[in-house]
């Protein structure tokens, strides 16, 4: 008895080619499935993060982390068409205002760009965008907000190097109104703190005078003493203060408000700083510079510089048509600023994201033939080139100009849109380990890791949804297909049948798969159905598929993870004589409750062709004269 199986399935996508000439275990076309190595399965679903904002779009996320003993982080948004800077409260479980509309108008239909930045001064959270300003959150107090001002400075941000790096320049001053093509950095931060002693204070709570004498002043080091009682409050950094003699407080780092638990009048040292002056959200410079300074490099065509990615000692500056490579000495002394290749850009200021591997980007400039790249070291040598790393999939069904580049746990996601929706409605992934490339159909701007678990905020509607995680999308099912490779099963030019297919896996009880398969590229007929409810499911026992939400929450197998069973099945595979056979699996859509089947997990670990029985060695009837 002759058999063939498939058991490793880690190539994805390959669709750049003919299906008969892709790799066996590759998808010639797939939606939703994952490869992992030694299985393939439906991608997780999503939720809602809070309470749901309806249509519109997300225009920028940050995570920042307090400086407490857990690192608490805290996940930040800003939606399109509104002025609110938003924080998620886990005790809520719904979103809070930063400040009271502390953007703009102008500003409501643009990308925010967000970055933290942590020093002695504590845990900060910055953002900007071209029309607004920049803003300044200290962690630990999220739901107060510092505008800095910056009237002659803003754009998108990274912070870097202990120093912010802007570009898309927008003054609204009316000095250099406009700066497409040329970054500018910010002073190396001089950490220019001012010392206050002896301050008084007011029993059991009050405002420090820092802010009123200026409101971009932000402060820490607080030191309280109770006269009458000697009790000293030292600050944590978190926004609390611990009184020596058991007492405890909190402090607004923004704002000044102390509370203290002990009665009585006292005095309290700290420290303030103004992040726009000698610090890094000041980009001013002498006429004759000093080393430390702000600064600004002529990059003067390329197009709009579109973004800044960092790799080994360059800041990689990549415009609409062309990279700059800018290389700061190490005491700000020296500088090289040079272009590093012509035709070498990306669409969008999120399309690029350096990482330990290297950078990756998205080259659009033949919108006809996109490109997914990455900027490493080139093999067997230092110097530093663009490697192709989606030559395996056609992409001109796809359009990048609102895309972003992310790392999100095992993978590189690049969102995008396909060529007939207006908005960003895929994610392409390329797995880090296996180098495949899967495409998944969530709806995303911006991508961020908050508590290990991938967020994404959303291009169709104001929510941050946390994907990759149960098993359907808020109350829906999950769409999922994959399409195999056309094979011969290593017998080419004989014809054939198969008595029996057999696949293995795991199965949620109420999720249904459809097996199709075309004979002779031929259209797909229906072989049978996987269903979580069929009498080859082993329902004795749970089995372990994996976190509940990839990189967060305790494993599945138990009553409050994925539910899910292995399940051996085989159907009798009566298509004819053959020579090639493309095998598809897809989510059954004829279930009579769409609400409660159709929903689960999914996966395929083996499939096998079982007694194969070789005919002749002709060509398929139909291609016969």
């Amino acid at each position: 008895m002759k058999n063939k199986e498939i058991r490793v399935w880690k190539w994805g996508n390959v669709d750049a080619i003919e299906p008969t000439s892709i790799p066996v275990g590759s998808f010639s076309r797939s939606l939703n499935m994952l490869t992992l190595g030694d299985k393939f399965e439906l991608r997780r679903g999503s939720r809602i993060l809070g309470t749901d904002q309806g249509a519109g779009s997300v225009a920028g996320a940050g995570v920042a982390a307090k400086l407490d003993a857990s690192a608490t982080e805290v996940l930040f948004r800003k939606r399109r068409a509104q002025r609110k800077v938003e924080y998620y409260d886990t005790v809520t479980e719904d979103w809070l205002e930063t400040g009271s509309d502390i953007t703009p108008v102008a500003s409501n239909a643009e990308d925010f760009a967000f970055d933290v930045y942590n020093s002695q001064a504590g845990a900060q959270l910055f953002l900007s965008s071209p029309s607004s300003s920049i803003y300044k959150i200290m962690v630990a107090n999220p739901g107060s907000i510092t505008d800095l001002l910056s009237t002659i400075y803003r754009g998108y941000i990274r912070i870097k190097q202990a120093r912010m790096f802007l570009w898309n320049r927008n003054s609204a001053s009316g000095s250099g109104a406009h700066d497409e093509n040329n970054p500018y950095l910010s002073y190396i931060d001089a950490l220019a703190y001012t010392t206050v002693t002896s301050e008084a204070t007011t029993s059991l709570g009050g405002t420090l005078a820092f802010k009123a004498a200026g409101t971009k002043r932000t402060c820490f080091g607080i030191v309280l003493t109770i006269t009458a009682s000697g009790e000293i409050y030292t600050d944590n950094r978190d926004g609390t203060l611990t009184g020596s003699a058991g007492g405890t407080g909190t402090i607004d780092y923004t704002t000044g408000v102390y509370t203290v638990s002990a009665a009585g009048v006292g005095t309290v040292d700290y420290q303030w700083e103004n992040s726009v002056s000698t610090g890094i959200a000041d980009f001013s410079f002498s006429g004759t510079r000093v080393a430390g300074q702000g600064n600004v490099f002529q990059q003067g065509d390329g197009g709009p510089l579109m973004g800044i990615e960092t790799y080994s000692d360059t800041e990689y500056c990549m415009h609409k048509n062309k990279t700059y490579a800018l290389r700061n000495g190490a005491d700000d002394t020296t500088a090289t600023n040079l272009i590093f290749r012509d035709r070498e850009g990306i669409p969008n200021w999120r399309a690029v994201r350096g990482t330990s591997q290297g950078v990756f980007f998205v080259n659009a400039i033949d919108p006809d033939a996109p490109k997914l790249k990455m900027l490493t070291l080139s093999q067997g040598s230092t110097a530093i080139d663009g490697v192709v790393i989606s030559q395996n999939v056609d992409l001109s069904g796809y359009t990048f100009d609102k895309c972003e580049v992310s790392e999100i746990l095992n993978y590189i996601a690049f969102s995008c849109r396909t060529n007939d929706s207006d908005s960003n409605n895929r994610y392409i992934l390329y797995h880090k380990i296996w180098k495949s490339i899967d495409i998944v159909d969530y709806w995303g701007l911006v991508t961020v890791l908050y508590g290990g678990a991938v967020h994404i905020g959303e291009s169709i509607s104001q929510n941050v949804i946390e994907a990759f995680s149960g098993v359907d999308d808020s109350g829906a099912t999950i769409d999922g297909y994959a399409e195999l490779n056309d094979w011969d099963l290593d017998y080419t030019g004989y014809l054939k049948t198969v008595k029996k297919i057999q696949f293995e896996g795991d199965i949620g009880p109420d999720q249904r798969f459809n097996v199709y398969a075309s004979a002779d590229k031929g259209a797909f007929v229906y072989v049978g159905q996987i269903s979580g409810d069929g009498s080859y499911v082993d329902r004795s026992q749970a089995v372990d598929v994996g976190a509940f939400t990839l990189g967060r929450g305790e494993v599945a197998g138990g009553s409050s993870g994925i539910e899910a069973y292995h399940y051996f099945c085989e159907f009798s595979f009566n298509i004819g004589k053959f020579e090639r056979v493309k095998i598809k699996v897809e989510r059954a859509n004829d279930a009579e409750d769409e609400s409660q089947e159709g929903i689960g997990y999914f996966s395929v670990s083996t499939l096998r062709f079982n007694d194969i029985r070789i005919k002749s060695q002709k060509l398929p009837s139909k291609y016969r004269s």
